[in-house]
């Protein structure tokens, strides 16, 4: 949901809460974008761009930006960690290093992956550099 009192003074951030349950393969909660089209179908064209960056603050624990790439949807995405502490803290994602293929973006999360764990972060000022 969107709450009042974002990053460097911003009007709102996005908080992102849940519980990632046991029970499959690779277990994640969290919320994403598709750039481009329905999801994981329209493709967006990002190399151009060398950084995603956004603020975070959060509840102390380690969360992932998931980049979704290339023609297939089975391709594994590029993952990056960071750590949503009590603070806003800028992070810089380096994309050449996570993205596979950074003309053929399908989809960007911003997740928990631990399971059966109760979370919650935000999220501000996310933008590609």
């Amino acid at each position: 949901k969107v709450i009042d009192g974002g990053a460097a003074g911003s009007k709102g951030a996005l908080e992102i809460t849940g519980t990632t349950k046991a029970g499959f393969i690779w277990p994640f909660a969290g919320a994403g974008f598709f750039p481009k089209g329905p999801p994981n179908q329209g493709l967006m064209d990002y190399s151009k761009f060398k950084t995603l960056s956004f603020f975070a603050r959060g509840d102390g624990k380690h969360y992932t930006v998931s980049f979704f790439s290339g023609a297939g949807q089975n391709t594994p995405p590029g993952s990056y960690a960071f750590v949503a502490g009590p603070e806003w803290q800028e992070v810089h994602v380096p994309l050449a290093d996570y993205i596979a293929d950074l003309t053929r973006v399908r989809s960007v999360f911003f997740v928990n992956g631990t399971p059966d764990d109760t979370f919650r972060f935000e999220i501000d000022n996310v933008r590609f550099e």
